[in-house]
């Protein structure tokens, strides 16, 4: 497909990766960016999703497309006075909330250089260059909400690994009870597991005091927070695994309820911010 075709050619982490300004009744591209190496035509790319767009009105009796998606992409559309249309593309893990938002802002920047109103386009004379001024303006919003994105990303996979490091410090106290053979078995299968980390968790270590994920590089560009979730929840998984196997699951639960519940609790709020309870809640109540 060709949406398809587009997401495979996306890697770095803008926000937003591509946008489109679309004159809506004649189907025009007044203006596009791209933040990402294109593979094909934005011009028919545009034609392409404001087809989709068209379709849902016409023929589902919609009112319009909002947010899909397809690939591995996110695509989010807004409707300005049924003129224009405004399409962003961005990373299928990114809030669709957001992704308005910066639209509208994007939207107000764009009718406020172009001095746009609602007569506008039927005065146009049709040259769509002189919307390339354009450019800068969506440039700087770009690498603003780029900084601003970049910094809380940081904070929240720095989160991610302080809730799942308070866990594994829980167990470190009772690791050194563990009959000296189940130690060693422990020991040797987190070894096969570091085996498998990826990059960013070259210095994460494992000890006698248990596992240290503080030192994850979290800036590294390739530490995507739903590939962090990802790493931080199997990492927890093969741990307890490994525990209920040497304590057996009665035991396990017992050391869970003396050593793991009390931190869960006290740090609750974070960790249903973080979106983990669920996760959480399925390996140490179930």
């Amino acid at each position: 497909m060709l949406i398809d075709e587009l997401s495979k050619n996306y890697c770095d982490d803008t926000v937003i990766r591509d946008i489109w300004i679309v004159e809506k009744a004649g189907g025009r591209c007044l203006f596009h960016r791209t933040y990402g190496p294109m593979g094909l035509d934005p011009d028919l790319l545009s034609s392409y999703l404001t087809g989709i767009n068209t379709f849902s009105e016409a023929e589902l009796g919609d009112t319009g497309i909002e947010c899909i998606e397809m690939g591995n992409m996110k695509w989010v559309y807004i409707n300005w006075e049924n003129k224009l249309l405004l399409v962003a593309a961005a990373d299928k893990f990114e809030d669709p909330t957001v992704l308005h938002h910066q639209l509208d802002v994007v939207c107000q920047h764009f009718l406020d250089h172009f001095k746009i109103d609602r007569d506008f386009l039927s005065k146009w004379s049709g040259n769509v260059t002189m919307f390339s001024k354009f450019g800068p303006n969506i440039d700087e919003l770009i690498n603003d909400w780029k900084q601003v994105s970049k910094v809380t990303d940081i904070a929240k996979k720095m989160n991610l690994l302080e809730v799942y490091q308070q866990i594994f410090h829980a167990f470190a106290k009772v690791v050194p009870t563990i009959r000296p053979e189940g130690r060693k078995e422990l020991a040797e299968r987190m070894a096969e597991l570091k085996t498998s980390f990826p990059p960013y968790f070259e210095k994460v270590t494992y000890g006698n005091a248990g596992w240290d994920i503080l030192s994850a590089d979290v800036t590294d560009p390739r530490c995507k927070e739903y590939k962090l979730r990802e790493e931080l929840q199997n990492l927890l998984n093969a741990f307890v695994s490994e525990m209920k196997s040497i304590f057996k699951e009665e035991l396990f639960f017992e050391i869970a309820k003396k050593l793991v519940y009390p931190k869960l609790l006290s740090d609750w709020s974070r960790i249903r911010e973080l979106e983990i309870d669920e996760a959480l809640l399925q390996i140490f109540l179930i």
